[in-house]
């Protein structure tokens, strides 16, 4: 896998969206784990972490601060506090084109959505 190309080891990444899944790749090699930098799409699903569990807002900011240069396409459906989001967003500067939010409860810090301009589309939802 070291012998890899750049080009080919940041393409195959960039089709990964899952948070399980770059979080998987993380570990395997120093350069692979640089490489989770070029990652375009991230989505933190209700079980997105290890073993099943959900990720609390440390592991959401950590994965998308290695991602921040590139990421255009953030979701997030799982419980978070809202207070973590504005750290995200600066983050991204201006490379993120979509947010997709499931607000599960609502602690404040979501404020910081409308002053964001980059966006193409923002969707909050909340489950029934």
């Amino acid at each position: 896998m070291e012998s890899l190309p750049g080009d080919m080891l940041r393409r195959i990444l960039s089709r990964l969206s899952d948070a399980r899944d770059v979080a998987a790749c993380s570990p395997v090699s120093r350069r692979w784990r640089e490489a989770t930098a070029f990652i375009p799409s991230i989505h933190f699903l209700s079980k997105a972490l290890q073993g099943g569990g959900t990720p609390a807002d440390a592991d959401i900011l950590r994965m998308v601060s290695a991602t921040a240069s590139s990421l255009e396409d953030l979701s997030i459906h799982c419980p978070f506090s809202g207070r973590s989001l504005a750290p995200c967003l600066a983050l991204c500067g201006r490379s993120l084109r979509s947010l997709d939010l499931r607000v599960d409860f609502f602690d404040g810090g979501l404020d910081c959505v409308n002053l964001y301009e980059g966006l193409e589309s923002l969707k909050l939802w909340h489950p029934p």
